[in-house]
């Protein structure tokens, strides 16, 4: 018997998981949303409390469920698991290699895997899994595919490919496997289409251009005067819920991600719902509203706590109320509640990830759904046929005892978005399932038993008939080739790119609509069109189209990465394993640049045009000499990334860079020569350089080895604070017959005469040059800049004209300090780093640089907002790019201005976009690396 009583599915799923870790340590299972994929792990948990398990997952509010569901299932975490351990991935970004290796854990359980593809949360897990030789891990997901339709999309799953879970997935089981086993319920839809004057207003602007005396014209707009007419009396989108919801059901509202206030913003949408509901006929004491949001913190747990309990945030029961739980993002992925009626989609998606991720919170699979449906079946079918008017569900004639009962127990879904399309996908492919499984049975005899045969769900499209009338005027209407280009246009005005998924819709161009034309379609309809003429070829290529085939678009989209690399590193010199997905930085889950660059090097069937455009960008494609200097350039490279250093004696020799072969090439000598070398070039001594190459004296070379060994230390412990009797061969042990380091470190720290540079590497590695009295002053006036920060936001200059003149007098002292910090020669890398944090920009040179960068990547024009850009890090641009390209919002607006979002101050962006500079950090810090 299963200690958390697993359901039939879940008990065979969890029998492949067993058997998978009989051949292999890595077990992945694909289950669709709602269909209890963590009571799987949790059953593992439970069958191996010796073990010490590190279970992973997205978010805090999953690790809340999950303890929840142990709780609920009778055990006591602590005293039944006392070697099981949550986390999120975020809370392994800061630590080191040997911090990971230092973690006990014998099986790791990563939750929603399908985020390894973030590279540094990837990085970071794949680190933990390398030290660790024998570790066993169990990953659960329910889409195994990342940033879909973006150009970074990536399956962590693909079995042609080298990803974690690649031919590794025992068990797959989506939606339309849980629906004909009957583990999920279909859903009752209902959907309005609710943009009617609009739509008009369009539609009649078009038919304003045509010949008023046409027939066209005149059947046009004989059918528009009909619409209309009608429009008074069609269902509005609060009548839609008045006459859906029960009186006492559980809803969860999914809000806009972007919102305006007092239109669409949560606090907006919650006042006007409690209006619908009060015509409903009931009181305010009959509602009990939640909400969650990521600002609220504490609150929002304890709403989500009450909003799953059924009872108010003063623990008074709510279960025969109205009980609405409004949301944003929080219960997007792995986070229920219990016997959810529905929900309510007020948010539009062209993501089927986010929609299947939404609905799933009502399709799910715990919960009294089974003893709902045995008390349901006691009844007669006249009282299931009252109970089902009660409670305003529609049957049909041709429905039976257990129609009318699954009906009665079926989710509600109420989409007042337009995302129709998804569900009529569903139910589509529900026929296909049914029909496979069905002719599997009778060839084969499986003895899978369907539960249902009807693959129809239950949608009403309310207003359909007006829908129809306006999809006819819009066929008549067909756009032309520029009316279609000029949404094309806008589209890319406002994205920066034409990169669309193919069943893009749009009315205006550059937001999805449903019932809008499909740009998608029409714009791969171009690009595979032979007889395009040039001039409308022209126009495209202008707006960023990307034409030719697979191979051709892989090229240009390689050429770009090395055009980026060329800009920001003035050569084409790329490391044989450099990966990319920016064309400058190092990324794991990028392109293999270096192996491309190789490749075109090699490629004798080049054509001269693209031979030209790489000569263009610095490419070599120079004699021997330039080949065998590379090579050992690459060999001495990896010494470096292997060893720390190039302190290479003479006589080693090498084959892959790092380990010594008689047979290989001579490194060490040629090493020596490069460091005599009087005519070595600018480019090539920098590379060296780079790498950790030393070409000055004696005391140079005896400073840096010394400064490799401090560097080891404080790699090693976390700081430099080391006794002055210290003496070490490694760096991080105490040998006697080592270099005194704690000594070589007290000179530094009394030299006067120590250079710039050689103080900035070492407070860079946490050397102390002040006394710790004084560090501690330090630390305090910092405290009081954070909380400046997490006021205001980033410190500067133009702030003052937003800041209360009580807050001014309170943090005058603050604000002084803080500019004489860009002065203060005793800053250490930590303290540098804490002012990062909170914007201060330091270094404004090389602040402008990294933000020259950003502007390169993301096409901002830098002259037409010097005025924001000036005054913000690098950081907060890169963190507030990514929050709005994930909302699919555009950085600059037509007019090339950046958006509002980057002149805002903390406490404005948390008012208007319910999100804080802290929780932008958290999340999108660690996809840029611009610590370095």
């Amino acid at each position: 018997m299963s200690n958390f009583n697993l359901y039939s599915h879940n008990k065979e799923s969890y029998e492949k998981i067993k058997e998978g870790f009989e051949s292999s340590n890595i077990v992945g299972i694909v289950h669709a949303t709602g269909t209890g994929k963590s009571f799987n792990a949790l059953e593992y948990v439970s069958d191996n409390t010796n073990e010490n398990i590190l279970y992973v997952v997205p978010s805090l509010g999953i690790i809340e469920h999950l303890k929840t569901i142990v709780a609920s299932s009778g055990f006591d975490l602590e005293k039944d698991f006392p070697n099981l351990k949550f986390c999120t991935y975020m809370s392994f970004v800061n630590l080191s290699r040997e911090e990971l290796k230092n973690i006990k854990v014998d099986t790791l359980i990563l939750d929603e895997f399908h985020h390894l593809g973030a590279p540094v949360w990837g990085a970071r897990i794949n680190t933990l899994i390398e030290t660790h030789s024998n570790i066993k891990v169990l990953g659960m997901t329910a889409y195994t595919i990342r940033d879909r339709n973006t150009p970074y999309e990536r399956d962590m799953a693909n079995p042609d490919t080298d990803e974690l879970f690649s031919n590794h997935i025992v068990s797959k089981y989506d939606l339309c496997d849980a629906m004909v086993d009957g583990v999920l319920p279909k859903p009752i839809y209902k959907t309005a289409y609710v943009n009617l004057i609009e739509d008009v207003d369009y539609l009649e602007k078009r038919l304003a251009k045509l010949d008023h005396n046409s027939s066209k014209y005149i059947d046009c707009e004989k059918v528009l005067r009909d619409v209309k007419r009608q429009i008074a009396n069609a269902l509005s989108m609060k009548e839609l819920v008045k006459e859906n919801l029960k009186p006492n059901g559980k809803y969860i509202y999914f809000c806009p991600m972007m919102s305006e206030k007092n239109v669409n913003d949560i606090d907006t949408i919650m006042k006007e719902a409690k209006g619908w509901f009060l015509e409903m006929g009931l009181t305010e004491d009959e509602i009990t509203f939640y909400k969650s949001t990521s600002e609220m913190g504490a609150l929002g747990k304890k709403n989500r706590e009450a909003f799953y309990n059924d009872i108010d945030l003063d623990n008074h029961d709510t279960s025969n109320k109205l009980r609405v739980m409004f949301a944003i993002n929080q219960y997007n992925e792995g986070v229920h509640a219990p016997n959810v009626d529905g929900v309510i989609l007020g948010r539009g998606t062209c993501s089927d990830i986010v929609y299947f991720e939404q609905i799933g919170r009502a399709l799910a699979v715990r919960g009294d759904t089974e003893e709902k449906l045995n008390k349901l079946s006691q009844m007669s079918f006249e009282e299931l046929i009252a109970l089902a008017r009660n409670n305003k569900v529609e049957i049909d004639s041709s429905d039976t005892k257990e129609d009318i009962a699954n009906k009665l127990v079926s989710p509600l879904i109420i989409d007042l978005s337009n995302n129709y399309e998804y569900i009529a996908d569903l139910e589509n492919d529900l026929k296909e399932r049914i029909k496979e499984v069905t002719l599997r049975r009778s060839i084969v005899k499986l003895p899978r038993n369907l539960k249902i045969m009807n693959y129809r769900f239950d949608i009403e499209l309310a207003n359909k008939d007006l829908y129809d009338m306006l999809s006819y005027v819009r066929s008549r209407l067909s756009l032309s080739w520029k009316e279609m280009y000029e949404l094309a246009k806008r589209y890319y005005e406002y994205h920066g790119n034409l990169e669309m998924p193919a069943r893009f819709k749009t009315i205006n161009g550059y937001e999805y609509d449903g019932t809008g034309v499909n740009l998608g379609v029409w714009l791969n309809t171009q690009r595979q069109n032979k007889k395009l003429s040039e001039e409308r070829r022209s126009l495209l290529n202008n707006i960023g189209m990307r034409f030719g085939d697979y191979n051709d678009l892989q090229w240009n989209k390689n050429y770009e990465l090395a055009k980026k690399y060329y800009e920001c590193y003035g050569n084409l010199i790329v490391p044989f394993k450099f990966k990319t997905i920016n064309g400058y930085e190092y990324d794991e889950a990028g392109v293999s640049l270096g192996v491309w660059i190789v490749s075109q090097r090699r490629n004798k069937k080049l054509t001269d045009e693209r031979k030209k455009l790489l000569l263009n960008i610095g490419m070599q494609f120079g004699g021997t000499n330039d080949f065998k200097w590379n090579e050992n350039y690459e060999l001495a490279k990896k010494y470096f990334e292997h060893h720390g250093d190039l302190n290479i004696a003479c006589k080693f020799k090498t084959i892959n860079g790092y380990e010594y072969d008689e047979t290989g090439v001579n490194l060490g000598i040629w090493l020596y020569i490069q460091r005599q070398n009087k005519n070595l070039s600018d480019e090539r001594r920098m590379l060296l350089i780079n790498i950790g190459m030393r070409f000055g004296d004696y005391n140079d070379l005896q400073w840096n080895k010394n400064y490799e060994l401090a560097k080891k230390y404080y790699e090693y412990h976390g700081n430099l604070e080391i006794p002055k009797n210290f003496k070490t061969l490694n760096g991080y042990e105490y040998d006697e017959v080592g270099v005194s380091l704690g000594v070589w470190l007290n000179n530094q720290r009394q030299n006067k005469n120590l250079s710039v540079e050689k103080k900035e590497l070492l407070s860079n590695i946490g050397m102390r040059f002040i006394s710790l009295k004084e560090e501690k002053i330090w630390y305090s006036l910092y405290e009081q800049a954070l909380k400046f920060y997490k006021q205001y936001g980033a410190w500067n200059e133009e702030k003052l004209d937003e800041i209360d003149n009580k807050d001014i007098m309170a943090y005058g002292s603050i604000l002084t300090w803080l500019k004489e910090q860009r002065k203060n020669p005793n800053l250490n890398k930590n303290m540098k780093d804490c002012l990062s944090d909170i914007g201060f920009i330091i270094d404004t040179d090389k602040n402008i640089k990294e933000i020259k960068k950003v502007c390169i990547e993301y096409n901002i024009s830098y002259e037409y907002n010097k005025d924001v850009l000036n005054n913000i890090s690098a950081k907060e641009l890169v963190i507030k790019i990514r929050f709005l390209l994930d909302n699919r919002v555009s950085v600059v607006a037509k007019n090339n201005k950046l958006h509002e979002i980057f002149r805002m101050s903390n406490q404005v962006m948390i008012e208007k976009y319910h999100v804080s500079l802290e929780e932008l950090y958290d999340k999108y810090l660690n996809q840029k690396n611009l610590n370095k």
